[in-house]
């Protein structure tokens, strides 16, 4: 464009895992501070667990979890717990009286080569139809100079055709109802890197699409230039959605 900015695409692989090593780590970290607490039951539940419920009991790899008293909870006796699970790091608290009836309490020797297996096991792979999800995913970033192509960016998010082909210039179409178009969602993310990055997530099937708008000659968008893959966790917690306002 003419502010000489550049527009990229950054693929990110986001992991929300947690390996066996972190999971002690944490486990260890969490006891030292309930000591701290007041209260001589404090941590007395904070534990890995493995699945009891359906056929997981005589199952040779159940589903296992680490879980933790919330302090502000205890102190309520609520006897809520914050759970950690090897493909997912910020999984939904679960209440003590949930958790003793599916989970039952194991060590960390016996629970280790099942946490092992599953975190390994579901790096890119759900699980039983996605009730238990993937720890690893890809998504892809529209960063950079934005503005130039944020137009095309609806147009795209709005489900458009392309018409033409060989030098004929892309023909853009939608049929979508302005009740019906979807949010643009902004992603801020701090990569393992250290770096921090902002930008518009665009679904994957719809990259070759950006791509051939951005080339246009009659457009004249920035070419979109493609940056190395980024790793991160925990993006889930920072993306916002926003409207995409006038277009």
């Amino acid at each position: 464009g003419p502010s000489g900015a550049a527009t990229h695409l950054l693929q990110l692989c986001v992991d929300r895992g947690v390996s066996i090593a972190s999971a002690v780590a944490s486990l260890e970290a969490h006891l030292l501070d309930a000591a701290t607490w007041n209260s001589a039951v404090a941590g007395r539940h904070s534990s890995f667990y493995v699945a009891t419920f359906g056929g997981m009991k005589s199952s040779s790899q159940p589903l296992v979890l680490l879980a933790s008293e919330i302090r502000k909870s205890h102190a309520r006796s609520e006897q809520r717990m914050r759970v950690l699970r090897p493909h997912n790091g910020s999984a939904a608290p679960m209440w003590l009286p949930d958790l003793l009836r599916n989970y039952r309490q194991v060590s960390e020797a016996e629970a280790r080569p099942i946490w092992e297996a599953w975190y390994r096991d579901l790096e890119y792979t759900n699980y039983h139809n996605r009730s238990v999800g993937a720890r690893k995913s890809n998504v892809c970033l529209v960063v950079g100079a934005v503005l130039p192509i944020w137009k095309h960016l609806c147009q795209v998010r709005d489900g458009l055709v392309v018409r033409g082909g060989g030098d004929v210039p892309a023909v853009l179409s939608s049929a979508r109802p302005l009740s019906k178009r979807k949010l643009m969602r902004v992603v801020r993310a701090n990569l393992d890197n250290g770096q921090k990055v902002i930008g518009i997530q665009v679904e994957h099937r719809h990259l070759a699409l950006l791509e051939q708008i951005c080339t246009s000659r009659v457009i004249g968008a920035p070419v979109l230039q493609p940056l190395p893959t980024q790793c991160m966790s925990e993006m889930l917690n920072n993306m916002i959605s926003t409207p995409a306002g006038r277009e």
